[in-house]
């Protein structure tokens, strides 16, 4: 028979699993104004490196630059009738102020001359007089008071279209900003859609770009492993698993539910690499072998070494079965923590032929042990 020592080592689960890389930023990006294109940046061109800010695209702005100075003049306008209103119910209040005051005395002179009419001091025609008067003080301060009424609702509409004037000013600015479109985040031009001359409508794309320095890779992992992944858990990713060239990335999260049509879970795996290039493009299929659990002191068993729960070892030149306490089982290998004594030499071959003090020639196999523990 072939065999290995049994030993307790620290073992470290790696899972295997399959994906597509993908950027995390990624944008398409349209024109917010409709016109001209007048000029496109010499390294807007599929490939090229860009940063967040630059200027790519520029569109006529003469017609924005146009409704900015009408929107201007517009609001300009209205804030003068603002101060010209405000200045109307100024002079009106105060002068109300000084009607009211001539009222109140007008009003005493008319009680003081129908007393002195009851004592034959005042004749009637002083007496009418005075009723006029006041009578055209009260008009005066009425006429006064609407007027301020007036004037306050001119004010309140006023102040809509100050608002709605302000409105269509910053519209104006922000059309004059978008005529210049600049990259929202830095990456690499995916690929160019316009050139110098063509006439884009509101909304048409203009050019796509993508930020290599962050990569995700949603991972296929078998139902078997959820709960063994853990967030923040490394990995290590190939493109195709054949790649000599190996990156490096992280668990970010995983998913919560396990498909019922195929029994997976989507692990989502975060790379960060140099957005310069060298790093996985998006789209790549890529193998990953993602950090599981970690089993310290505990045996590594070939699943190929296990004949039901037990397992056979050689003591004295003749086979004894042990039964294992089995604390995960693998693809390729059992975890046990008990039931073995390190240093015996369990068998690996010829179970079949094997039974309990079955008298055993013993071959080193060490293949199969290295093979187990790559698992």
């Amino acid at each position: 028979v072939h065999t290995r020592p049994l030993e307790r080592v620290d073992y470290r689960e790696r899972i295997v699993g399959y994906g597509s890389a993908r950027a995390l930023r990624r944008a398409r990006v349209a024109a917010e104004i409709g016109g001209l294109i007048r000029w496109v940046a010499p390294q807007l061109e599929a490939g090229s490196s860009v940063t967040e800010g630059d200027v790519l695209v520029r569109l006529d702005d003469r017609d924005a630059k146009s409704a900015r100075a009408s929107a201007q003049a517009r609001l300009e306008r209205i804030q003068a009738d603002a101060k010209r209103l405000a200045t109307e119910i100024e002079t009106a209040r105060r002068t109300i102020v000084i009607v009211r005051r001539d009222l109140l005395a007008s009003n005493r002179e008319l009680e003081r001359i129908k007393n002195l009419q009851g004592q034959r001091a005042a004749t009637d025609s002083e007496y009418d007089k005075q009723s006029m008067a006041t009578a055209l003080r009260e008009t005066a301060l009425l006429d006064l008071e609407g007027r301020v009424r007036s004037l306050e609702s001119q004010q309140e509409s006023n102040e809509a279209e100050r608002r709605e004037a302000e409105s269509a000013l910053d519209r104006a600015k922000l059309d004059v900003e978008r005529a210049e479109v600049r990259a929202p985040h830095g990456g690499r031009i995916e690929s160019r859609l316009v050139n110098p001359g063509d006439h884009v409508a509101k909304g048409a794309p203009l050019f796509e770009l993508v930020d290599l320095s962050r990569i995700e890779i949603p991972v296929a992992l078998a139902a078997v492993h959820h709960g063994s992944v853990r967030e923040k858990a490394a990995a290590e990713l190939r493109l195709g698993g054949q790649s000599a060239i190996a990156w490096t990335g992280t668990v970010d999260r995983v998913s919560p539910t396990i498909s019922s049509e195929d029994r997976t879970f989507f692990a989502y795996l975060l790379v960060g690499q140099d957005p310069a290039g060298g790093g996985i493009p998006p789209g790549a299929f890529v193998t990953a072998g993602i950090e599981g659990r970690h089993f310290e002191a505990a045996f590594v068993i070939p699943r190929s070494a296990m004949l039901e729960d037990k397992v056979f070892v050689v003591r004295e030149g003749r086979a004894r079965s042990c039964t294992p306490r089995v604390i995960a089982r693998l693809p390729h290998a059992v975890i046990a923590d008990d039931g073995l004594v390190e240093g015996d030499l369990l068998i690996t071959s010829n179970l079949e032929e094997v039974a309990d003090g079955t008298r055993v020639t013993v071959s080193m196999d060490r293949a199969v042990a290295t093979a187990a523990e790559d698992t």
